[in-house]
């Protein structure tokens, strides 16, 4: 192993992989505060008012709301309505990615439906044709002698707060909202520059309802136990059995589970690591985002609360670049096929609803979190901290 001095150099990212490769038995672990039994009320996913307090605030936070690469050209409109709340995200002719509320000034009529972008050089309203500039300027009003004493300059789409950090478009929704990206994001920046996400293109994109409580998929994603079990036929055999660390970083979790050639870093400097071939990261980004790097692509997922049983659960699979070739092209599709249907849906997701099924069946006692599941603490921590916040 590298000196000492040479760890405390490295990137956070990395230093979790260091703290990994020197734990004693390499088994799931905190990197802070020890492993520790924890108990969680399943009350919490099916309370009416707490489901509620946990809406509003999402909606006060910056989500992720898309990949850059889905508006890539000046005039790519988007919109996004997974919230509840009407989202534009329109790239001007300066290149800048801004969001709006998807509502016309004059009768409030959404201008852009959901769906794979558009691509246009204003954004027309269709009810009456008011006209609007990519930067959210209202240009033309039909007829408009007839509404007198109109302030144009008054009546522009109503901005949202957005940044884009690592490729990823983040919104508050709320016109009134404060974003202060780089510190809700913290050291995640840098991982999501190693990581390449910045440069990447999303390939695939689904969006399917779950009959479940978002929670519990955040702490199907946070669970290093699991693997071997549930994931048996399909990812298991690529896994060391619970040999996994977290930490938080901020309101976020940055996580890593050692893959099977793990064993080899011992006797490798840290410029040798591989961090997408020796292990798979992955990321709980505050509220509602979990982030999976896979060897060769990287998994989106996002989860929008509709109601204490029910999750819009999207799922973008990222791709280094456009694939170049059939084969690149036959490559992704079958990665797609095999970690969106053969293990999301197929073991992560039905065991979601599986548990949701139980507690709104009168499954009520305590769910006991084990030391090899201290993500799933690190989450409810987190969250639990932000509602009282608010």
């Amino acid at each position: 192993m590298a000196a000492q001095s040479e760890m405390s150099d490295l990137p956070a990212y990395l230093q979790l992989f260091a703290a990994l490769a020197a734990a004693p038995e390499r088994r799931s672990m905190r990197r802070t505060g020890g492993a520790e039994t924890n108990a969680i009320d399943p009350a919490i996913y099916i309370d009416p008012a707490r489901f509620e307090r946990e809406r509003a605030l999402i909606r006060r936070s910056p989500i992720v709301v898309a990949h850059a690469s889905e508006i890539p050209d000046a005039g790519a409109l988007l919109a996004h309505d997974h919230l509840g709340i009407p989202i534009l995200l329109a790239r001007g002719r300066d290149g800048a990615v801004r969001a709006f509320l998807n509502a016309c000034r004059h009768r409030n009529t959404k201008l852009i439906r959901p769906g794979p972008a558009l691509r246009k050089p204003s954004i027309v309203c269709p009810y009456h044709g008011w006209t609007y500039g990519l930067d959210g300027t209202l240009m033309n009003v039909p007829d408009e002698e007839h509404f007198p004493g109109l302030d144009k300059s008054c009546h522009g789409l109503v901005s949202l707060p957005c940044a884009v950090r690592g490729g990823l478009v983040f919104v508050v929704s709320d016109p009134g909202g404060v974003l202060d990206i780089d510190r809700a994001l913290g050291s995640l920046t840098e991982d999501f520059a190693a990581f390449g996400l910045p440069t990447s293109v999303v390939f695939r994109k689904v969006e399917r309802i779950k009959k479940t409580n978002w929670k519990l998929i955040v702490d199907a994603f946070q669970d290093g136990y699991h693997i071997q079990h549930l994931h048996r036929k399909s990812i298991a055999p690529y896994f060391k059995d619970t040999c996994a660390i977290s930490e938080r970083v901020g309101d976020n979790i940055r996580a890593l589970v050692a893959r099977l050639p793990f064993d080899e870093v011992k006797g490798l400097s840290p410029r040798q690591w591989d961090i997408r071939e020796h292990a798979s990261y992955s990321h709980y980004v505050f509220p509602n985002t979990v982030l999976i790097m896979h060897p060769d692509y990287i998994s989106v997922i996002g989860l929008f609360p509709l109601s204490s049983g029910e999750t819009m659960y999207v799922h973008s699979l990222l791709t280094p670049r456009i694939p170049q070739s059939d084969k690149e092209r036959d490559h992704y599709e079958r990665s797609f096929e095999l970690i969106e249907n053969g293990v999301f849906q197929a073991e992560d997701l039905d065991v979601c609803e599986r548990a949701q099924a139980a507690i709104e069946g009168g499954a009520r006692w305590p769910m006991t979190i084990g030391a090899y599941e201290q993500g799933i603490a690190q989450f409810h921590a987190i969250l639990d901290e932000a509602l009282r916040r608010a």
